[in-house]
């Protein structure tokens, strides 16, 4: 193998200029030779790599040195195979892909494709530096690997239901809301990648908008709660917000998923419930990975869509799908609507379905029933047409000298009758026609 020399881009256009994926070109050493643009975003010092030879190395943690060794040792020995490894930086978590890039007869370099699956704040801003959390009205609350309280501060404690017997309480049972459920998948995510977490939340028993920490230590996990309400106003425009948005998706007719863009479910309404039990015979909780969920074909349409969806573009269609436990086709509308964080970054996505069989096939029906209407009419219309204009052509033929008087009264009537009747055959032609 040879090592690339050639400023030629090895990124495909449409990997240098996404929103959604990481990218890097990289010669057989681990150094960068080219960055795509948004890991060119999140690391400050790419500029710098690219004219120092700088190696990816530097851009992950130290302890997973190793695995990026073997990355490269996979790549070498068998470039016709991608390798998956996932790579903790700075600001973000990223599932990689690893594949040799083949230049004529020579491979000249590695392609990095990744996608983040943990990101500090978002990956295109700093990360809060954690020494500088004010102790003195922040929460801070240390859990272990059971999700069960050790320690809290004085200003953790009106965040839980009871003060004097925190201590061995589990977390979920212990919160004043329950609606702390809805982010276990983000406790779990930070115990397993040991990578801190951190999101947002309106709760509005508290009448707070709450931002947290989740930060793994070697046995434990240190949650920090910071209150961002701003004071006096925020807090009851957001309550009120948070209310009127379950309110409405309660009320509506489709069924409703949060996802996140870890493709995890992050809330749903009571018509969500119902479509996991009727179609997929499931339970359906906070957390669940979201494309169990999904019918057959939907899920390959979301994929195909997905890193417009991220880009904050609304995806819609109409599919017609077996049910998974009756295997009925069925026709539904599917909506796919990205939703934003207070910074204005998308966060994860709607996901509306609604059952339209009813008028799916109820056009079906019309469409055939005007189909059928529409051959009478031009069936009828040819039938009639052919001995009418026999009738107007005999009756132009008559001999009128050898009619009386009142014989050419009749006549006069016959033949005002005749073309009346013409001109309406010739009318509803003409509406038949325009139906097409």
């Amino acid at each position: 193998m040879s090592q690339s020399s050639s400023i030629t881009s090895h990124i495909p256009e449409f990997l240098n200029a996404s929103n959604s994926l990481f990218s890097v070109f990289l010669d057989f050493d681990g150094h960068i030779v080219q960055i795509g643009h948004l890991l060119r975003q999140v690391f400050e010092d790419t500029d710098f790599a690219l004219s120092k030879r700088f190696s990816f190395a530097e851009l992950i943690d130290a302890d997973e040195l190793k695995s990026f060794h073997e990355m490269l040792m996979e790549v070498i020995e068998r470039p016709t195979i991608s390798s998956s490894y996932i790579f903790s930086h700075k600001y973000a978590v990223v599932n990689w892909e690893f594949t040799a890039v083949k230049e004529g007869e020579d491979y000249v370099g590695v392609l990095g494709v990744g996608f983040p699956i943990s990101t500090a704040k978002n990956i295109t801003e700093r990360p809060i530096n954690l020494d500088t959390i004010n102790q003195q009205s922040d929460a801070l609350i240390r859990i272990n690997q059971s999700w069960e309280i050790i320690s809290v501060n004085e200003i953790a404690k009106p965040y839980f239901k009871s003060h004097e017997t925190l201590v061995g309480q589990k977390i979920w049972y212990a919160f004043v809301h329950e609606q702390i459920f809805k982010h276990a998948h983000e406790f779990k995510e930070a115990k397993e990648t040991k990578m801190m977490r951190i999101f947002e939340d309106v709760f509005p028993s508290l009448g707070k908008h709450l931002k947290f920490f989740i930060i793994p230590q070697k046995t434990y996990l240190d949650l920090i709660i910071q209150d961002k309400t701003e004071i006096n106003v925020l807090s009851k425009e957001l309550i009120e917000k948070d209310l009127m948005v379950h309110s409405i998706i309660e009320s509506m007719e489709e069924a409703v998923f949060f996802v996140g863009r870890d493709l995890r479910i992050l809330q749903f309404n009571e018509k969500a419930l119902q479509h996991a039990r009727s179609d997929f015979n499931k339970s359906l909780k906070v957390g669940d990975k979201f494309l169990n969920f999904l019918m057959d074909g939907v899920d390959d349409r979301l994929l195909g869509e997905i890193e417009n969806i991220f880009e904050g573009k609304e995806v819609t269609f109409e599919l017609e799908v077996p049910n998974h436990r009756t295997s009925n086709l069925n026709w539904f509308d599917f909506k796919f609507i990205p939703f934003k964080d207070f910074h204005g970054n998308v966060i994860g996505f709607i996901y509306l379905n609604k059952n339209i069989n009813f008028e799916k096939k109820s056009i079906q029906k019309i469409t055939q029933r005007n189909t059928v209407l529409r051959e009478v009419v031009y069936d009828q219309t040819f039938q009639m047409r052919t001995p009418l204009s026999s009738i107007l052509g005999l009756l132009e033929l008559m001999d009128k000298s050898l009619l009386d008087k009142e014989n050419l009264k009749y006549l006069s009537y016959l033949k005002t009758l005749a073309a009346n009747l013409d001109e309406i055959i010739r009318t509803n032609s003409k509406r038949a026609s325009d139906l097409d």
